[in-house]
């Protein structure tokens, strides 16, 4: 911690004494930041893309599980999940683990999205279930970027109202295809891209580091670039929770 003090704060050091008076209540904005992260992922609904295996070689299969993560029942869900068709090719979903028990149409694949829509007999499901796996193979090399485009999932409370899904900064995920000798193509192709891999890691090096950090406060005060982990377009105090979360904890 005291390396961000010295890093992001250096008017904080002019003495131990100043140190100490302002450590303390960054500290406590760190904490609140961080609990009132740890009370949204408590509270609220949202969707988990799971891959396998994020580093695959062209030609290689790969599966990706998508989940519901519900804090009050749900019954009926309806969510589509996009593929990038010229780097990956859908081989199929399969629903054999499913908690969704009645399709209004077996899950499909049509111009890069795949469907999911149906419900159980449930009075509906709370916590994280399996709503189906995508199973395809790896085209070409590159980064390949998979996200969930739509999503409306229902209560199983007799009302048949639509719950609030809030993205989590999970609702998407990227395969790193190499190609068939088993190398990457050069990072310099893959920037701008690091931020779908880790999240929280601005610079692509596989981990979130002060440098992330760094880059995140230098966007927020210039609006140079817009760092959103949680998916709503926007770069807010909620995704520095996140980002420090990452940091602290990863």
């Amino acid at each position: 911690m005291k390396r961000i003090l010295h890093f992001f704060f250096p008017w904080m050091i002019k003495s131990k004494s100043s140190t100490v008076k302002y450590a303390f209540p960054l500290f406590f904005g760190i904490a609140t930041l961080l609990g009132a992260s740890a009370l949204l992922s408590e509270t609220d609904t949202y969707i988990i893309l799971e891959a396998d295996n994020e580093e695959v070689i062209a030609g290689q299969n790969f599966a990706i599980d998508v989940y519901v993560v519900a804090q009050v029942p749900i019954n009926a869900v309806d969510i589509r999940v996009a593929l990038p068709v010229s780097q990956v090719k859908m081989l199929g979903v399969d629903t054999g683990e499913s908690v969704i028990t009645l399709w209004t149409k077996q899950p499909y694949f049509e111009n890069g999205t795949v469907y999911f829509s149906g419900g159980t007999y449930r009075k509906g499901f709370v916590g994280k279930h399996k709503i189906g796996t995508i199973n395809g193979q790896a085209l070409t090399s590159g980064l390949a970027h998979v996200g969930v485009t739509y999503a409306d999932l229902y209560a199983g409370d007799g009302t048949g109202d639509k719950v609030t899904v809030t993205s989590a900064g999970e609702d998407k995920t990227e395969l790193k295809i190499a190609r068939e000798d088993g190398t990457f193509l050069p990072s310099a192709s893959l920037e701008g891209t690091a931020q779908f891999g880790i999240v929280g890691d601005i610079d692509g090096d596989g981990k979130v580091s002060l440098k992330d950090l760094s880059a995140f406060m230098n966007a927020w005060q210039t609006k140079s670039a817009n760092h959103d982990f949680d998916g709503d377009n926007k770069m807010t105090f909620r995704d520095f929770g996140i980002i420090l979360s990452k940091f602290f904890f990863q």
